[in-house]
C-alpha cells in the first residue's frame, strides 16, 4: 500500500520507514498548526487590549486605526430608533417591518429581518464600551486568565476584556439596560405551541400557587380540556390546583378585547397603517390607497366585533383570519 503525494512524491505505507517518515512529516505540521495557533491568539489579544476592533464594525460605526468610530448619520440614526421603539412596545418582527417600510437597508443592502433586529438591542458596543473573548472557538488554545492557554469549553466572564468608554457611544447605558430586561422578559413563550391539538395553552400556563408549569389532560368520561399544576403530580408539593380550559380561554379573550379597546392602542394601530400607506405611495395612486385603507380598517373593525362576541369554540378560527389580517 502506497501514498501518492504532489510534493512528496509516494511514501510506502508498507515499509517501515516510509510509515515513520510520514509520521515524523504529520506530526510537525501539527506542532506547526499549534504555535501558529498561539501566536494568532497572542496577537488578538494584545489587540484587544489596546481596545482595537477586530471583525466588521457593527452598524452604525465604522473603522478608523483600527478603533469604532460614529458612522454614517442615518445608520446612527437608526440604531437609536430601533432602540427607542422596542421600549416603546414594538416587537423585533414590528420594528423590521418598519424599517423596510422606510427604505432602510442593512450594511448590506439586505431586508431586516427580526433576528438582526434582536442581535441589534443585544450589542454592548452600542454604549461605547468594548467586550471581547465572550465567545471561545480555538480549537488548539484559548485566553484564560489574561493569557493564551489550552483550549476549554466555554468561557468564563472573568476572561473577557471589557473596556467601558472605549469609543463613542449611540444609546446611554440606561436605555441599554432597560431593553435587556424588555428582552429576558419576553424570552418565554407566549404563543401555543405548533400543532397542539386540543390543548391550546400547553406551555403558556403557571401555577397560581407554586409557579410551576401546567399540562393539559382531559380528565374520564370527560370532553372538557383541564390543565393540572405539573409540581403536584410529579413530587405532591403542591396543591392539585387545576383549570378548565373553556374558562381560561374566555378570559383570554375578555383581555384581548380590553387591550384592543384602549384608544392608545387603536392610535398605533393607525399609525402604522398610515406608516404603510406612506412607504407605498410611490408605487400606488392616492385612489388605490384610499381604497386599501378603507377596506383594512373596515377588516380591523370586524375583526374587534369577533374578538368580543365569538364563542370559545371559534376562537382558533377567529385566531387564524387575525394572523392573516396581520400578514396582508
Amino acid at each position: 500500500m502506497r501514498l501518492v503525494t504532489v510534493d512528496k512524491g509516494v511514501i510506502a505505507w508498507d515499509d517501515f520507514a516510509g510509515r515513520m517518515l510520514y509520521s515524523i512529516t504529520q506530526e510537525g505540521k501539527h506542532a506547526f498548526l499549534r504555535d501558529l495557533s498561539r501566536n494568532v491568539l497572542r496577537g488578538k489579544l494584545a489587540a484587544a487590549m489596546r481596545g482595537e476592533w477586530q471583525g466588521k464594525p457593527p452598524f452604525g460605526y465604522e473603522l478608523k486605526n483600527k478603533r469604532l468610530v460614529l458612522g454614517d448619520p442615518d445608520e446612527v440614526q437608526t440604531v437609536r430608533d430601533v432602540f427607542a421603539w422596542y421600549l416603546d412596545g414594538d416587537s423585533v418582527r414590528a420594528i423590521a417591518r418598519r424599517l423596510n417600510d422606510e427604505g432602510r437597508t442593512t450594511k448590506g443592502g439586505t431586508p431586516w429581518i427580526p433576528s438582526t433586529v434582536q442581535r441589534m438591542l443585544s450589542r454592548i458596543a452600542y454604549t461605547g464600551t468594548f467586550k471581547w473573548n465572550e465567545c471561545q472557538q480555538g480549537k488548539y488554545h484559548s485566553i484564560s486568565d489574561g493569557r493564551v492557554g489550552d483550549a476549554s469549553n466555554g468561557s468564563h466572564p472573568d476572561d473577557w476584556i471589557v473596556i467601558p468608554n472605549n469609543h463613542p457611544a449611540i444609546v446611554d447605558q440606561q436605555t441599554f439596560d432597560a431593553v435587556q430586561q424588555r428582552l429576558s422578559e419576553r424570552k418565554r413563550r407566549t404563543t401555543p405551541h405548533r400543532n397542539g391539538g386540543k390543548f391550546l395553552l400547553t406551555g403558556l400556563l403557571r401555577c397560581g400557587k407554586c409557579g410551576g408549569t401546567m399540562f393539559g389532560t382531559i380528565p374520564r368520561k370527560m370532553q372538557a380540556v383541564s390543565y393540572v399544576c405539573n409540581t403536584d403530580h410529579s413530587t405532591g408539593r403542591c396543591d392539585r390546583n387545576a383549570a378548565k380550559q373553556d374558562e381560561l380561554l374566555q378570559h383570554v379573550v375578555d383581555a384581548i378585547a380590553d387591550r384592543f379597546s384602549d384608544p392608545r392602542v387603536e392610535t398605533r394601530l393607525r399609525e402604522a397603517l398610515q406608516r404603510q400607506a406612506t412607504a407605498a405611495a410611490g408605487t400606488a395612486s392616492v385612489a388605490t390607497l384610499k381604497q386599501r385603507l378603507g377596506a383594512v380598517e373596515t377588516k380591523l373593525s370586524r375583526a374587534k366585533r369577533r374578538l368580543i362576541e365569538v364563542d370559545v369554540d371559534m376562537i382558533p378560527v377567529v385566531q387564524a383570519q387575525i394572523r392573516e389580517l396581520d400578514e396582508r
